[in-house]
């Protein structure tokens, strides 16, 4: 018995009473919800199974059933499911439904709807009617949709349903087109449903034979119209392109039928709709249906497309444009607004497919990409046209993989033919499964005829004759075949009665005639875009041309890719030019060629060449993908990188490509394939055996990868390694599986890691943490996270450490904040201050410490807080607010040595000698790490790392010899420096070696030692560099020019300073800018350059009273002084203040170093002045006080005040 699901909502049951009672008096079987189905668990599941249980719904349409989420689910499954249904509209008209449930409208497209204006009781008998219509029957269960799903093609099944396996979802980047006719809504209204039945099922049938001439894939039917995806299951890399063609196809064959109605008073039209993006395909079913989910809006804004699109119009997304400009004709409609967009969309209709046509044509419609690298090839092309035009026919393979720019080198020939000289007809093979014979020649003749698409044929045939009479040939037996071959009508009976063998051959010969009659009067170039999709027609008449094309003046130019092999290979006359990937050096000028408006980053042209790998076209999108998507900024008159290698999404034209050779390959190879691409872009046989459970057969698969260069062979010891040919292919093939795939296998790679090497687990860190934090597994990917964050920091690479510390933060936030959780997350927080301090603290890194110290207080755990507070000191007082810094260090040094954390008393000390250093409290700076020092050889500790990743004895050694050096304690700072560097060499640490030598330096320049401080200063810099450490390393460049100052080298001096502060900008420590500039203020002035050194020696005062570094501010006093007394005698007063003013704060704090270049300073302003006594008494105090710490005789400072007073002495 027919089973009926009414559906309906509970304020509508009086009604849906009686609708039951007149279906089960008619012998049906009548069932509904008792009431409303709650949303929950169960939801979906109820409707589907009512949807499964029944033959037809009956759907009754109330006001209340329009706003009912339930009724729409409803109406939604059983359109899915084909399951039939009869609306029975009460209250409500058919525009106010179509208005008011948008939702409905393709379900409804073409179903029958009863108006119950007089009752429901009139309008039961219709209903049944209606269901008999149908084929659904009282006491039987048979189901007849009103329009049938056509089947595909065998070529397309046999392709896809033998990919099933593979093709069980994956992710893929397709054209969706959407179609709906226009017209029908009203007639349903009108007609019985078998009526409307016969009226649709032509339009589907139309749809769904061009939906399949292009290789396309119906996803589902809609009423009066479907929805398909071209580019899925199996890819294309013309698949907008085939999308637009059916497009095109669709509407001129549903025009021609709505011309057919019209004298029944019925207008019909269509509207489609194209977006092209990325989905998500999942299983195929029989009839080549399937069931999808889309990724995003893809599907929406195509399915948006196609409803605000006119009757009659075809209206693309811009992605799909882009991708088929040159093409297509568009009209840019501009941007329009898209329900459910936030932003309007640009919006292009498409008019027409613009002639057939090779890719050079097209590209001469649209900027042509520059010509780099080729030349060799260019002058081979040449030398074969010379011989050609000398009467010696050639044929000439150029053969490249796809994207190496065989397109763009017939191009160039082309532009460089004279055009007064020879003839250029070209023709191009597409690859639309059933092959159009002739398709290339038709190209050649219908541009050598200067016929057009939709041409009157009285005009085309004119054209025709005209041309082949100037040719002197014999009309009657050439134009029959000509006019056959070009779809126009022939009159000659005789031609038309002949066997199609003879006709066949009138075919070739006639295609031949205009050719190499046209050869005669002027050397003609022929070019074949494609051949490696040519069709057998076409191969065959192609055999015959060459055959007579030796003693003609015809060039013959045939692209394709290395895996066709063309009949005519063996002939004398037969070259190949083989088109190969660019070398680096041209891949790089293509680059700059396409940015030319600017200088490249290597950066840049790094990642594009490791991406590319010089292939031309993927050179040329992902270059233009990057400018275009703001991945690539210009700054200033620089091209840089703006956002991270991961997070450049790859072209649409490149995908195509790759996909589409992925999809022809063995399902076993693809799924090979797949899985290489989650382990990475190089990849070891023993792992992908361990995760794939196959051996033997792996082995093979491989083989076959590598003969048709997927993958190269990497290396054979001590295993068998391999890596994809392209960064792009690994890409691809990784992003084709779904996210839920791709966890579990993720999951699987670290597993098969731990099991294959469980001894040096420590030498994959970085790779378990990759795996584990795509997979599945939270636990695992915060424990390798924080491993691998751990080990970078040891090695300085710490940028890298900071980053896998942020990703553990961000799992571990996803997690319930317990106890135990808050304690890992802080111990992160804690690690990750190391690498940010070498890293000048980016941003975001004081955000971090205040967390970690809320961490710390709400665990009320002192042994977290005394870290927390020395890490904030320490930050605080490199930032500039060393009050600040002070006060944290200290309490933190209070607290570890209350609680006994000598570790933190040890790093602690460190922090308080960085902010009383840069205050200038060298005093408490050599006392405290006097005994910090002494406690850690006490304890036998000089070697240990501490937590951080850094050795606290090498930072205390070079506090320590700072100090004592300004103190006046050189031998002392001497001793402290060799022990420093015995210890930093013995553990191997390289920062710590540059940080002790950066120390030194600050005491050798003010000793004035020029040459310990070029040594010194070369030193450090190589260190600084090595661990890529930067923060010290501006400063170090610029002392690095004072030394040159000091032997009078005032070139590189001003190179080295200038480079130091540029460096101290951008990388360093802000506290230690005010350093740098009184190195260039002392190199200024000692080359005489006044005005420069007194700016500089401005700023210094300026940016060290802002930092409150009184270290910087006492020197750059004096530096001021000096200059300003030498600049204009008559602020000498001024002058003597500054001086005075920094020789006292030198005092106050015990520097004698400082002490002793002030008075030299101030001897020599009163000497300047005439001051003679005042200036021989300061250079004397100076000499006293440069011997008494023992300051050796050679020392520039020194020097200088004894010449100074040498020359004071002998003018008294």
């Amino acid at each position: 018995m027919g089973n009926i699901f009414i559906s309906h909502v509970i304020a509508d049951e009086p009604f849906m009473r009686e609708l039951v009672q007149g279906l089960e008096q008619a012998g049906y079987t009548a069932w509904f919800f008792e009431r409303d189905v709650l949303p929950g668990i169960s939801y979906l599941i109820q409707i589907t199974q009512a949807m499964e249980a029944c033959d037809a719904v009956v759907l009754l349409v109330t006001p209340a059933a329009l706003s009912s989420d339930q009724v729409t689910k409803e109406v939604v499954g059983a359109f899915e499911r084909r399951i039939p249904f009869i609306p029975v509209l009460l209250g409500v008209t058919p525009p106010e439904l179509k208005e008011r449930q948008p939702e409905w409208r393709h379900a409804l497209g073409g179903t029958a709807m009863l108006c119950a204006e007089q009752g429901l009781s009139a309008c039961v008998p219709r209903v049944v009617e209606g269901l008999k219509a149908l084929g659904i029957k009282p006491g039987e269960r048979e189901i007849s949709t009103t329009a049938s799903v056509p089947s595909a093609p065998s070529y397309i099944s046999e392709k896809i349903l033998s990919s099933r396996s593979s093709l069980q979802g994956e992710r893929k980047q397709v054209t969706v087109l959407f179609a709906d006719v226009v017209g029908f809504t009203p007639l349903s209204e009108k007609l019985d449903p078998e009526e409307v039945g016969d009226l649709i099922r032509p339009t589907i049938d139309i749809m769904a034979e061009e939906i399949h001439r292009y290789e396309g894939t119906i996803a589902q039917f809609l009423g009066d119209g479907l929805m398909a995806l071209f580019g899925a299951p199996l890819a294309h890399e013309d698949a907008p392109h085939r999308a637009l063609y059916a497009a095109l196809a669709i509407q001129r064959r549903l025009a021609e039928y709505g011309e057919k109605l019209k004298p029944r008073g019925m207008e019909l039209s269509i509207r489609i709709g194209i977006n092209t993006g990325l989905v998500i395909v999942g299983r195929i079913g029989d009839d080549l249906t399937m069931e999808y989910t889309a990724l995003g809006d893809t599907v929406n804004l195509a399915s948006r497309m196609e409803s605000s699109a006119e009757p009659g119009m075809v209206q693309v997304a811009e992605s799909t444009y882009r991708l088929t400009d040159g093409y297509f004709d568009f009209s840019d409609l501009g941007e329009i607004e898209i329900k459910g967009k936030a932003d309007p969309v640009h919006a292009y209709q498409v008019l027409v497919a613009l002639p057939t046509r090779g890719r050079v044509t097209a590209s001469l419609s649209r900027d042509l990409s520059p010509f780099v690298g080729r030349g060799k090839e260019l002058d081979q092309l040449n030398d074969r046209y010379q011989q050609a035009k000398a009467g010696s026919g050639q044929v000439v393979g150029i053969v490249g993989e796809p994207g190496v720019g065989k397109s763009r080198l017939l191009l160039q020939f082309r532009v460089l033919l004279p055009e007064d000289e020879c003839t250029y007809l070209e023709g191009g093979c597409i690859h639309y499964g059933e092959a159009i014979a002739y398709l290339p020649i038709l190209g050649i003749l219908r541009s050598y005829f200067d016929i057009h698409e939709g041409e009157e044929e009285a005009v085309s045939k004119q054209k025709m004759e005209g041309r082949l009479a100037s040719l002197g040939g014999q009309l009657p037996h050439i134009l029959p075949p000509l006019q056959e071959l070009l779809s126009l009508e022939v009159d000659d009976q005789a031609y038309l009665s002949l066997e199609p063998a003879q006709r066949r051959e009138r075919v070739f010969e006639a295609a031949r005639y205009p050719l190499t009659a046209e050869s005669l009067q002027s050397p003609l170039v022929l070019a074949i875009e494609d051949l490696h999709w040519i069709d057998k027609t076409t191969e065959e008449f192609l055999s015959y041309f060459i055959e007579g094309m030796p003693t003609s003046s015809i060039l013959l130019l045939l692209l394709y890719r290395p895996d066709y092999t063309p009949a005519w290979a063996s002939k004398t006359f037969y070259s190949q030019i083989r088109v190969d990937y660019l070398p680096q050096e041209s891949s790089i000028d293509l680059i700059k060629a396409i940015l030319f408006e600017g200088e490249v980053s290597p950066e840049i042209s790094d990642l594009i060449m490791e991406k590319t790998a010089g292939n031309p076209l993927f050179i040329e999108e992902l270059t233009r993908g990057l400018l275009e998507s703001g991945s690539i900024v210009r700054d200033n008159e620089h091209y840089v990188l703006s956002t991270t290698p991961a997070g450049i999404q790859i072209p649409d034209t490149i995908q195509g490509i790759i996909a589409s050779r992925l999809d022809r390959l063995a399902e076993e190879l693809k799924e090979t394939m797949q899985v290489a691409s989650v382990i990475g872009r190089e990849f070891s046989l023993r792992l992908l055996e361990e995760v794939t459970g196959i051996s033997k057969p792996l082995k093979s698969y491989l083989m076959q990868l590598q003969s048709m260069e997927f993958i190269y062979e990497k290396s054979l010891f001590p295993e068998p390694e391999y890596i994809f040919k392209h960064a792009l292919t690994q890409e691809v093939a990784y992003g084709s599986l779904l996210l839920k795939r791709r966890k579990e296998m993720h999951g699987r790679i670290g597993q098969a890691i731990e099991r294959l090497y469980p001894g040096t687990l420590e030498d994959f860190y970085e790779t378990l943490a990759y795996h584990h934090s795509r997979s599945e597994d939270t636990e695992k990917a915060i424990h390798y996270l924080k491993l691998a964050g751990d080990k970078a920091a040891k090695d300085y690479s710490n940028w890298e450490a900071v980053n896998f510390y942020k990703e553990a933060i961000s799992f571990l936030d996803t997690q319930p904040e317990t106890g135990e959780r808050k304690g890992e997350k802080l111990e992160i927080y804690l690690s990750a201050w190391s690498p940010m301090t070498f890293l000048n603290y980016p941003e975001g890194s004081l955000g971090i410490l205040q967390q970690a110290e809320r961490i710390a207080e709400d665990l009320k755990d002192e042994r977290y807080l005394v870290r927390v507070y020395r890490r904030l000191g320490l930050y605080h007082t490199l930032r500039g607010n060393n009050l600040m810094g002070l006060e944290y260090s200290e309490k933190s040094f209070d607290m570890a040595e209350r609680i006994g954390e000598i570790d933190t008393m040890a790093r602690s000390a460190n922090d308080v000698c960085t902010a009383r250093n840069l205050v200038g409290d060298c005093l408490k700076v050599a006392d405290t790490t006097r005994k910090a020092l002494q406690l850690l050889e006490e304890q036998r500790r000089e070697q240990d790392l501490f937590a951080g990743g850094f050795n606290v004895y090498s930072q205390l050694c070079g506090w320590c010899v700072t100090a004592l050096g300004l103190l006046g304690e050189l031998d002392e700072a001497r001793s402290v420096l060799n022990k420093g560097l015995e210890n930093a060499f013995s553990i191997n640490d390289t920062w710590g070696i540059g940080w002790i030598e950066a120390s030194y330096v600050s005491v050798m320049w003010f000793e004035g030692n020029a040459e310990e401080t070029i040594s010194h200063s070369r030193k450090a810099i190589e260190c600084f560099e090595e661990t890529g450490i930067e923060i010290l390393l501006g400063t170090v460049y610029s002392a690095l020019g004072f030394g040159y100052s000091m032997l009078g080298d005032h070139e590189s001096a001003r190179y080295h300073a200038a480079n130091g502060i540029r460096l101290q900008r951008e990388t360093g420590v802000p506290v230690l800018l005010p350093e740098a500039y009184l190195f260039l203020a002392w190199i200024y002035s000692a080359a005489g350059e006044i005005g420069s050194a007194m700016e500089a020696a401005r700023e210094a005062l300026r940016l060290s009273v802002e930092h409150r570094t009184a270290l910087f501010e006492m020197e750059a006093w004096i530096a001021l002084g000096s200059t300003l007394g030498v600049a204009d005698p008559a602020d000498a007063g001024t002058a003597e203040q500054n001086i005075r003013h920094g020789i006292g704060m030198a005092e106050e704090k015990g520097l004698k170093l400082v002490c002793a270049k002030g008075y030299l300073l101030l001897g020599e302003l009163f000497w300047s002045i005439g001051l003679q006594e005042e200036a021989l008494e300061n250079l004397k105090r100076s000499e006293g006080i440069y011997r008494e710490i023992g300051v050796p005789p050679s020392s520039y400072w020194l020097t200088r005040t004894r010449e100074a007073s040498a020359r004071l002495e002998s003018a008294s």
